[in-house]
């Protein structure tokens, strides 16, 4: 949950529209594509690695253990996060100022 939450508090609005703009040309643009889904790619091992270091530390499990049991985890992550790219860019300025 404190992972979520501060990867969703650092988003940018501005910076999220350009992002869901480029997830929009990467639908048609081989290129484009190929930087989005390495992008993703990272970012998807970077928070495995998070949660992966997590559970062994506050939960005891063994480093493989671990390893496996974050995959679920990062994935539910991911796609939380993106989802609340793509509602941070569709908002307008007025909804942005009043929250």
């Amino acid at each position: 949950d404190e992972l979520l939450s501060r990867l969703i508090a650092a988003i940018d609005p501005a910076e999220a529209r350009v992002g869901v703009q480029t997830w929009g040309e990467a639908t048609t643009d081989p290129a484009v594509r190929d930087i989005v889904a390495d992008m993703t790619d990272r970012m998807r091992a970077m928070l495995h690695d998070c949660v992966t270091a997590w559970l062994v530390k506050v939960e005891h499990l063994e480093p493989a253990a671990a390893r496996e049991r974050a995959a679920p985890i990062a994935h539910q992550v991911m796609a939380l996060y993106q989802a609340e790219l793509l509602y941070t860019a569709l908002r307008t300025p007025a909804e942005e100022t009043a929250s």
